[in-house]
């Protein structure tokens, strides 16, 4: 009779049967094979070129697959993988730069650590470590952990420093005074940084138990009510369950959270919690202390948004006319009122004023109509644009054409609108939303593609009243 058995069973069996002399060679035999930094040096190399030779335009696209490349070759085992005969001062190299290429969109700093463990005299992983604990200490939830990262920053831009690397305007302002700023923050100094971060929706929260109140420890829920989601705070007495009588403390201007559909959420900070009233995670209003006590009892916040033009704009110019308002942009006027009705879309529509227009810039003017598109579903949703129409403007035409023009239009979003210029001798949709995420694109038809001409940069900078 044959018996066939796996090569560990082997192992075991000669091991059971006292044949010492060969159980070694078993053991020698299924020890996993040493990890190959020589493959994984080819890829670094391959993906560094990579890299270096993406346009601006594909830069993302050219990290992906910068990432993938090392990644295939073993890049996540280097981790915990000896460098053995390789060298060492390599390996903490090739470790550095692939932390450094994924830093945006995946965690780098176990590569840093590894790379410096490999070589602790590599100058430049001190300083990438150094700035991705900073930028942490910039969101971080609370001031402990603000603090211990920022330490930690500041050890590792010394010893950056101490190898001979180059004193930088963000080292220098760190050193200065980014401690000293993150151990005397307010909650409404936090609460800024933690916006302007884009963190505010990570900072906040719906819960808060053994809550200290004037009215003794309360356990805090913000739930949101009716078809326009609107929040309100409810609160239980702690040692009981039994809900507290009475209307809570609100921030100054919450009494308008039913009509507009903004938000609520808690924040504890030092020991205190507070309330926060914000319209969207982009704008803040103001806060009150829950806790008594609490130093400051109450902030309030102003927001600023500033557009700039990407540098790699079709239109550079109209667009700053666009950003700077001047009178001299020919926007299409709708006079003539379109006799349609009926619905439109999956909400509901009404139709205003129509015009003729070149919108596909292909010589053939074509009539469109004004469509004003209402959801009340959740906190509502209204948004205007157009829609291709046949010549009496009596109903909507219905092909690719129309397809296309709904295309040029996709980016608008709840709250937003389209409004069309002529600019030399093509027609450009402006596309705006003001609502969260907020938006600013200037788009338009070349053949039947829709070309995305000028997409602003928009910033929201929040400061403390």
């Amino acid at each position: 009779m044959l018996i066939r058995t796996t090569k560990p069973v082997l192992c075991l069996l000669l091991t059971m049967c006292a044949t010492l002399a060969l159980a070694p060679a078993c053991a020698q035999d299924e020890r996993a094979p040493a990890f190959d930094w020589q493959r994984l040096e080819d890829a670094h190399r391959r993906a560094l070129t990579m890299l270096k030779d993406a346009a601006e335009t594909d830069r993302s696209f050219a990290v992906v697959l910068a990432m993938g490349v090392m990644l295939s070759a073993g890049a996540e085992e280097a981790l915990g993988a000896p460098p053995g005969d390789f060298d060492a001062r390599r390996a903490a190299a090739i470790l550095n730069d692939y932390g450094f290429i994924i830093r945006a969109i995946s965690d780098a700093e176990p590569y840093y650590r590894r790379a410096i463990s490999l070589d602790s005299n590599r100058t430049v992983v001190h300083l990438n470590l150094a700035d991705l604990l900073n930028d942490r200490s910039q969101s971080a939830g609370s001031i402990k952990q603000r603090v211990s990262l920022a330490m930690e920053a500041a050890k590792q831009y010394q010893r950056y420093l101490a190898l001979g690397g180059k004193m930088t305007p963000k080292v220098r302002a760190f050193l200065k005074g980014g401690l000293e700023a993150a151990q005397s923050e307010t909650i409404c100094d936090v609460t800024a940084r933690n916006v302007n971060a884009g963190n505010l929706e990570g900072f906040v929260s719906n819960y808060a138990n053994g809550v200290l109140t004037k009215d003794g420890l309360e356990n805090l829920v913000i739930e949101t009510t009716g078809t326009a989601h609107a929040p309100m705070l409810l609160a239980t007495m702690a040692a009981t369950g039994m809900p507290v009588i009475g209307e809570p403390e609100l921030p100054p201007g919450a009494d308008r959270l039913i009509s507009r559909g903004d938000n609520l959420g808690l924040v504890q900070y030092r020991n205190s919690t507070y309330v926060l009233y914000y319209r969207d995670p982009d704008r803040p209003v103001s806060m009150v202390a829950l806790t008594p006590g609490a130093t400051p009892n109450t902030c309030s916040f102003s927001s600023r948004t500033v557009e700039t033009v990407p540098e790699k704009a079709l239109e550079p110019e109209m667009c700053r006319k666009l950003i700077s308002q001047r009178s001299e942009l020919s926007f299409i006027e709708f006079r003539t009122r379109a006799p349609i009705t009926g619905t439109y879309g999956d909400g509901n529509a009404s139709f205003g004023s129509m015009a003729t227009m070149d919108a596909f810039n292909d010589g053939q003017p074509i009539n469109a109509v004004e469509v004003q598109y209402s959801s009340s579903a959740g906190a509502g949703c209204d948004k205007a644009g157009i829609a291709l129409v046949d010549a009496k403007g009596e109903k909507l035409e219905i092909g690719p054409k129309s397809d296309l023009l709904e295309k040029l239009q996709e980016p608008v979003m709840c709250g937003g609108s389209a409004r069309f210029l002529r600019y030399g001798n093509k027609v450009y949709a402006e596309l705006v939303t003001k609502e969260f995420p907020k938006l600013h694109t200037v788009n338009r038809i070349d053949g039947n593609e829709v070309v995305d001409v000028c997409h602003f940069n928009i910033q929201t900078e929040v400061s403390v009243d």
